[in-house]
């Protein structure tokens, strides 16, 4: 064997190919078919997944929710919000796709795969610190900001916005920058109020005017609201949280223009009958200030003012909106988990990036990287995953909405192959009031196969081709091996003669050229494989940089053992009648012969 290497390449390299062309061709139609699943399942996410809802009031989609969660035959259901947003990044500004989600509900729901963790995604998002606000005591009946405001405007209001433990939002007015407080907590909370400043009187003459005198400034003073009827609407024991304190402009008929404004605070109380409770005190928060210049996340900014707390700053709110700062747990950020894109720009886990929603700008930590999840197609453009309170909050903090904005509902089902389970889905939906634009459900393998014209006809092409390269194979292996026995008859003749016995000569033609064919059908898978899955990508007329998720190998093993089983058994007939020729032939007769 040693003797012969290039005797015995040639034999190697043709079993070697013979045995990628076996791969290939038996993996063309199991491979693109189970792509084509692939795909159907990447873009669905879930068994079942209903997007673009639309709907009026958040009572709606929590009862939809339920409902869907009381079908027969699913397992789990979870509400996720899908938004358009902008990265700012090194190149300017990035359309992103953002996906909101709660990692702990949807683990187990969204789809995966080989290549497509999703699982190790939700759990790095999950391990990350949900960015909730500041919890009130189950006790508090009232909620109010010891404030000073730098002037006097009482078209201004101080809104705080709670949530409960559904991430719906309450929108609260504690009272005006006059400084007030609002209807019904004036006994509670006493604030004097500036008058307003007297304007001179254009029937005068000049010689008539008098001097006005200037506005006093505004004085410390608590101003509150009550947390009653709040409560009264809610479970008994209800968590809340707050989680933004902004400012309103107040609508007023042929009032002056919205203006900036500034606010002195140093502490939030909750209070209860005979207690109240220090919330947040902002002289022992300087992480909570803003970093750099201009104004913050809402437009709003927070800038140490020693003994005084702080001074919050504001950009001019237009009617309907607020200009504010978001309230949560000091020295927490947004976490995101970013495309492969971002990476590519640089970015690094632990790094900062803006991001825009709805013209509402978010400064969140990069807290890892993940090529592929389910329903995102890295093709179209980057996205970024989050927790589902990070795009609400973008979403609803500085505008009159309620609550989490779920436009996805995930579900899981036992029901996979049932077509009515669609049905049932969109009828609970409609039946709760909640619009759903597309409802899709992932289907079999068998739907998602070649057609079987298609199919029938691959298969003539490739039985065809297995037909030739079988018999190509079988008769260079005999013609190979025929020859080199005849080449080998003296060798074999003399090792004959020093000792050797039959069974030891047998063993021995066995051994080689088994090690030739096992060596060459390893080479030969590899390659196979590696050709196919360079190969196959292309007969599918796409891309293959555009196929989502990407293209996995899958051999048909059923094919390709039919085809083994009949190499296997000419072989070893072969290697039968070569070691019956080494072990019957005469000593003598060939030694004689090969000395002539």
């Amino acid at each position: 064997l040693a003797r012969r290497t290039s005797h015995q390449a040639k034999l190697v390299v043709m079993i070697a190919a013979a045995t990628a062309t076996a791969i290939l061709l038996s993996s063309f139609e199991s491979t693109i078919s189970s792509s084509n699943f692939d795909q159907t399942a990447y873009s669905v996410g879930a068994d079942v997944r209903a997007a673009k809802l639309t709907y009026r009031s958040q009572w709606r989609i929590d009862q939809a929710l339920s409902s869907i969660a009381e079908i027969d035959g699913v397992d789990s259901v979870s509400g996720a919000t899908r938004a358009s947003g902008i990265i700012r990044g090194v190149d300017g500004a990035i359309p992103v796709t953002i996906l909101g989600l709660e990692p702990d509900e949807l683990d187990g729901i969204a789809w995966i795969r080989d290549g497509v963790d999703t699982h190790a995604t939700l759990e790095l998002l999950d391990a990350s610190v949900k960015l909730r606000g500041l919890p009130i005591p189950n006790n508090a009946n009232w909620i109010s900001a010891h404030i000073k405001p730098v002037v006097s405007m009482p078209d201004v209001g101080l809104v705080m916005k709670i949530a409960d433990s559904t991430g719906r939002l309450h929108n609260l007015t504690i009272g005006t920058l006059a400084p007030k407080s609002s209807v019904g907590s004036s006994d509670k909370f006493e604030c004097g109020v500036i008058p307003p400043p007297l304007e001179p009187d254009p029937n005068l003459s000049p010689e008539g005017e008098i001097e006005l005198e200037t506005p006093p400034t505004p004085e410390w003073c608590d101003i509150g609201v009550t947390l009653t009827t709040l409560r009264e609407n809610l479970p008994a024991d209800e968590p809340l949280t707050l989680e933004f304190l902004g400012f309103s402009r107040r609508p007023i008929e042929r009032g002056d223009p919205p203006t900036p404004g500034s606010m002195y605070i140093d502490q939030i109380r909750a209070h209860s009958e005979y207690s109240s409770d220090l919330i947040l005190d902002f002289r022992n928060s300087p992480d909570r200030h803003t970093v750099g210049g201009g104004y913050g996340d809402y437009d709003a900014r927070v800038d140490d003012a020693d003994d005084d707390g702080a001074i919050v700053s504001w950009a001019p709110p237009a009617f309907g909106t607020y200009r504010g700062i978001e309230l949560s747990q000091p020295g927490v950020a947004h976490t995101v988990i970013g495309s492969k894109w971002i990476q590519e720009q640089g970015y690094e886990v632990g790094d900062h990036i803006e991001v825009s929603i709805a013209d509402t700008e978010l400064t969140v930590r990069i807290g890892g990287f993940t090529e592929h999840f389910p329903t995102l197609n890295p093709v179209t453009g980057p996205f970024v995953i989050s927790s589902r309170d990070t795009v609400w909050k973008a979403l609803a903090l500085d505008s009159n909405a309620i609550g989490a904005p779920v436009n996805d509902i995930w579900i899981s089902s036992s029901r996979l192959s049932n077509e009515g389970l669609v049905d049932e889905v969109r009828g609970t939906l409609v039946d709760a009031g909640v619009n759903a634009v597309n409802i899709r459900q992932q289907i079999g393998a068998v739907e998602t196969a070649i057609s079987n014209l298609e199919s029938q006809s691959w298969r003539y092409i490739l039985g065809f081709g297995y037909a030739v390269l079988i018999a190509v194979a079988i008769i260079g292996v005999v013609v190979h091996t025929v020859g080199g026995f005849s080449m080998r008859r003296v060798e074999f003749s003399v090792l004959r003669s020093l000792g050797l016995t039959k069974i030891q000569l047998t063993g021995m033609i066995i051994f080689e050229s088994l090690t030739i064919i096992l060596f060459a059908a390893f080479v030969g898978v590899a390659a196979g494989r590696t050709i196919a899955l360079t190969t196959i990508p292309y007969l599918t007329g796409d891309d293959p940089a555009d196929i989502t998720p990407p293209m996995l190998l899958h051999t048909d093993w059923t094919i390709l053992a039919y085809a083994l089983t009949a190499f296997s058994v000419a072989v070893i007939a072969n290697l039968a009648f070569i070691a019956f020729m080494a072990v019957t032939r005469s000593v003598h007769a060939e030694i004689r012969m090969g000395s002539r």
